[in-house]
């Protein structure tokens, strides 16, 4: 079947609707992710291992295969050795965090996490890269990864997480592993955090345990958009379908204002003679799926309105106009200049990032995203003057600067106690004194340098003003 090639300006109201909602489509198995995390939760180890055989069609002995990868490692030819350290340089300088200058954010990591992988043929070890260097650079103390059982990658997989110093190895993946991760078993230790895994049974149990663990998203299908005009080389267009499509079973989309140039794009990719590994046909199956396609646009500027309504997960900008186009391209997670590459795929990690255009609002994988940030007041402010001021306007009474402070410290040690002013009476039932406590005020501090600890109340919704006496 011909790939079609599609105008921007005229598709329909429904077309773009279809083209553009690209949300995770996991109800249908939700109640069966359900059950798996059911299953996980109850029965532990001998539920994984069932679960195993039945997904991954394959049975594992030991679900810890931490001591594996050290054997994996040294199996590795050494130039591959040589390499992984390369990469790992590289992308560990991509990812360190950048020191605060504030002293009043502090930063910190997460204690553990857990990152999954998905089980296809290809790319895990570059997806292992790019979910555990991250954590790493953010300091996290406890990293597990959840290996696919039974990959061609995976022996590469483990010697690179050996590599990596993991603390933790298991042969799970798809919802068996997301629920080990965030409730543990005999074997797997629970985690804060889950990240990575597009695989639609890994987003579906993410989406079902974020109430009990962190995660990343619900995330499938990493979409990916090449923008291309009339200077781009063909074999640069139909060579980034290619790559990526080796990475990722993602939607795939072409925009260029040549249609000449979309109409030898199309041919090529149903040349059989051409094709002696089988890409193109991948390619062209995948162009024809729902949310892919060839479209022609009227202008670059069409072409960037397009990219930040589809969010997609990656923008390849193919085009003499690069750096004007990059400025304006908003919402997607990944920006590769020029065509896609392997090295490019390993280097930025391209499939790793917020899919179904939930790049509008979220970002890719970083050291930040294993950070939590905690604020620290500090004893004086840098600017008491602009505080003091807005203090006053706001009528909130100084307690640390006032003298009423300074007498109370010397009076007798009755915190609790407290009187209304002449606009109330004074013999409230103490149960009606404390409800209306709880009812009416919402800011509270202890304040520094008192011996027990004292209680100031901003009254919101009544002229009523309490103090308190001691």
């Amino acid at each position: 079947m011909t790939i079609e090639i599609h105008s921007v300006a005229d598709l329909a109201p429904d077309e773009r609707e279809q083209l553009f909602d690209r949300t995770s489509n996991i109800t249908e198995i939700s109640a069966r992710v359900t059950d798996i995390i059911n299953r996980v939760t109850t029965e532990g180890d001998v539920a994984l291992r069932d679960l195993t055989e039945e997904f991954d069609e394959c049975t594992i002995g030991a679900i810890d295969a931490t001591e594996d990868a050290e054997r994996a490692y040294d199996e590795l030819d050494l130039s591959l050795q040589t390499t992984i350290d390369r990469a790992i340089q590289t992308i560990t300088d991509r990812y360190e965090p950048r020191a605060s200058d504030s002293t009043s954010l502090r930063r910190i990591p997460l204690s553990r996490v857990g990152v999954c992988i998905d089980p296809y043929q290809q790319g895990s070890a570059t997806q292992l890269l790019h979910q555990t260097l991250p954590a790493q650079a953010a300091g996290v103390d406890h990293i597990a990864v959840a290996l696919p059982p039974q990959t061609e990658s995976q022996e590469l997989a483990l010697g690179v997480a050996h590599r990596l110093e993991v603390d933790r190895i298991y042969r799970l993946s798809r919802a068996q592993a997301v629920a080990a991760l965030a409730y543990g078993t005999e074997s797997v230790f629970a985690v804060q955090k889950i990240v990575g895994g597009t695989n639609q049974w890994t987003a579906a149990a993410k989406d079902q345990v974020r109430d009990d663990a962190a995660i990343d998203g619900a995330y499938t299908a990493p979409a990916c958009v090449i923008i291309a005009n009339e200077g781009t080389t063909i074999d640069h267009i139909v060579g980034s379908l290619s790559i990526h499509g080796k990475y990722t079973k993602a939607p795939l989309v072409v925009l260029s204002p040549d249609e000449a140039q979309l109409k030898t794009v199309q041919d090529r990719l149903g040349c059989a003679e051409s094709d002696s590994h089988g890409e193109y046909e991948q390619v062209h199956s995948r162009l024809q799926q729902a949310h892919s396609g060839l479209f022609s646009v009227r202008s670059l500027s069409e072409a960037v309105g397009f990219v930040n309504e589809y969010s997609p997960t990656v923008a390849s900008v193919q085009t003499d106009e690069n750096a004007t186009i990059e400025r304006r391209l908003k919402n997607t997670g990944h920006i590769v200049r020029g065509p896609i590459t392997a090295h490019k795929i390993i280097e930025t990690g391209p499939n790793i990032g917020p899919t179904q255009g939930a790049a509008t609002t979220e970002s890719p994988l970083s050291a930040h995203s294993f950070l939590k940030n905690q604020s620290v007041q500090s004893d004086t402010p840098d600017h008491e003057d602009i505080y003091t001021d807005f203090v006053s306007a706001d009528n909130v009474q100084d307690w640390s600067t006032s003298g009423a402070r300074r007498a109370a410290q010397g009076r007798s040690r009755f915190p609790w106690l407290m009187e209304i002013s002449a606009s109330q009476t004074t013999s409230l039932d103490p149960e009606v004194l404390q409800q209306l406590l709880w009812e009416h005020f919402i800011a509270q501090w202890a304040l520094s340098g008192w011996e027990y600890t004292n209680v100031c109340f901003i009254e919101q919704s009544t002229p009523m003003l309490w103090t308190l006496i001691h």
